[in-house]
């Protein structure tokens, strides 16, 4: 049986800070801009059905 965090005496966190090169920064930049754009997009059409269901 697996055990959880809580059943475990002692639990520690790990605190990374990264430096992404400017390609990766890049690469980051591109993901975020499509995700957010997918989102948006999603948004809409949501709003759009909402609004010919109240017609």
């Amino acid at each position: 049986m697996a055990k959880k965090m809580a059943d475990l005496n002692n639990h520690y966190g790990l605190k990374m800070r990264l430096f992404p090169s400017s390609q990766q920064k890049r690469v980051i930049d591109n993901n975020i801009n499509a995700s957010r754009f997918a989102y948006n997009e999603m948004v809409a059409i949501d709003k759009e059905l909402y609004a010919l269901h109240q017609v």
